[in-house]
């Protein structure tokens, strides 16, 4: 087999189809997004923007849009007290 026919498989009407469960390459925000997640998990603790973004050199305002995002969708917990950012309980429910 080739090798670009290694990352294709058949399906019933013989067309090939890339296959999906090999990544071709990483979304980055996605990645960092994730990266979040697991930074924040291991600290344990609320943290805010600017202190995530230098541990993970990731650019504050990129990592400010992720955070927002990852709150919209109930990943992360926003604390205004203290303009922290908490693990929050959106993975339980995955």
């Amino acid at each position: 087999m080739t090798k670009d026919k290694q990352n294709l498989v058949s399906d019933k009407t013989t067309k090939e189809k890339p296959d999906l469960t090999v990544p071709r390459q990483s979304v980055g925000s996605i990645v960092q997004a994730f990266a979040i997640l697991r930074y924040l998990g291991e600290i344990g603790r609320p943290l805010g923007v600017t202190a995530i973004a230098k541990a993970l050199n990731i650019s504050p305002s990129s990592c400010f849009n992720i955070l927002r995002t990852l709150v919209a969708e109930g990943m992360l917990d926003f604390h205004a007290y203290d303009k922290g950012y908490s693990l929050g309980s959106g993975e339980v429910e995955l």
